[in-house]
């Protein structure tokens, strides 16, 4: 059993500064101190395009793939498609254009932290 305290911490969306895997999107968050840098799991199905300036974050659509019961849209963080990658699952009624600014809104309840040491923050 794990001794530690379990932290809880507030959804805060600063600048991303690092993201990994294509299927499992983990994302350092440089937090308020004294909390350092945490990561933040987030599954390309948890996440949902908005209009530009609704969402959580904007970020600018590189491509969209059609799966036919779904798409899956390729994104960067930020307007100026510059940030960093990623994923999001979409319905295929869904209207999305390559090369625009889209927003996305993260799914608060299904939403993984980590410590910089790996540990999860529940």
């Amino acid at each position: 059993m794990n001794s530690r305290p379990i932290r809880r911490v507030k959804l805060i969306l600063p600048a991303l500064t690092e993201a990994t895997s294509p299927y499992w999107r983990p994302i350092k968050y440089s937090l308020f101190p004294p909390l350092g840098l945490a990561t933040l799991g987030v599954r390309p199905h948890d996440l949902t395009i908005v209009n530009q300036g609704s969402g959580d974050v904007d970020a600018w659509v590189d491509v969209v793939e059609s799966r036919g019961s779904e798409q899956l849209v390729y994104l960067r963080i930020g307007a100026t498609g510059e940030g960093t990658e990623l994923r999001v699952v979409a319905p295929p009624e869904l209207a999305i254009e390559e090369e625009r600014v889209v927003g996305v809104r993260f799914d608060r309840k299904r939403l993984h932290w980590f410590e910089e040491a790996g540990a999860r923050v529940e």
